[in-house]
């Protein structure tokens, strides 16, 4: 672990390379992501805080993000498919946890020649997209039922209100009632 000291005389544990390498080639970059959009604000001040995550970036270029190319480029296609199935995986419980390696699936679904692998791939990436949906139509959702009442209540043309309702309802389309 690397330590860092804070301005506020705090001392904080960053993964090094070494533990950063014990994880899994498709779980590195995801770990390191986390750690820059969740963690990294939590610490001392804005000066901290870019050391922090400057550190992290470089874990990312230097191992993270190789590991996980030479994972999904490997000549053992039961690797690549290992890799794909775990992130297929986290996509279904967690999909914005992909959000950091959507652009390598996307190289690799391009690249990609075996059938299964591919399919994986695109499972991730359809599933990532369908959970950003989601979250659009769950504030359409918010929006509607204050337009609702300000429909109600006069405060909206009904021109304006019918709009917005068309909109929502493509996207409940596309989306699905929960």
């Amino acid at each position: 672990m690397k330590l860092f000291k804070l301005s506020d005389g705090r001392l904080i544990q960053v993964i090094n390379k070494e533990r950063l390498t014990m994880y899994k080639a498709e779980e590195q970059v995801i770990v390191v992501d986390f750690l820059i959009d969740k963690m990294v604000p939590t610490y001392g001040s804005s000066k901290d805080q870019a050391e922090i995550r400057a550190y992290l970036v470089s874990l990312l270029e230097e191992v993270a993000i190789p590991n996980l190319l030479n994972a999904l480029k490997s000549p053992d296609k039961a690797k690549r498919i290992s890799v794909a199935g775990k992130i297929a995986e986290i996509s279904k419980s967690k999909p914005d946890m992909i959000k950091a390696v959507l652009t390598f699936i996307d190289d690799a679904e391009n690249t990609e020649s075996d059938k299964d692998v591919k399919e994986l791939l695109d499972l991730s990436r359809k599933n990532y997209e369908k959970a950003q949906k989601r979250k659009v139509y769950e504030e359409k959702r918010k929006k509607m039922k204050l337009l609702d009442k300000e429909l109600v209540s006069g405060q909206i043309e009904l021109a304006d209100y019918a709009r917005e309702r068309k909109e929502y309802l493509g996207l409940e389309s596309e989306v699905g009632e929960e």
